[in-house]
């Protein structure tokens, strides 16, 4: 289960399983909504994402906490 934490209309942190503090995200858009680095609360390992100017994968990318994609959009399961 994922559930998502936002403040003034932005998701600032997600957080899965428990109440760990290894369970919380903290979450951080540019200016357009794109979730672009996450840091866990627990661990304070940091996880950045990379994107073209139209959405598109930049280099490996890591796996995402959430299903967020470019500019806060959802990201489609593969098919």
């Amino acid at each position: 289960m994922d559930s998502g934490c936002s403040f003034a209309g932005t998701v600032c942190a997600s957080r899965k399983g428990g109440s760990a503090s290894t369970d919380l995200t903290w979450l951080f858009n540019d200016h357009q909504g794109t979730q672009q680095t996450a840091v866990n609360a627990g661990t304070q390992a940091v996880s950045i994402r990379r994107q073209t100017p139209y959405g598109a994968p930049r280099g490996a990318n890591p796996v995402w906490v959430n299903n967020k994609g470019f500019v806060g959009g959802d990201i489609d399961p593969p098919a």
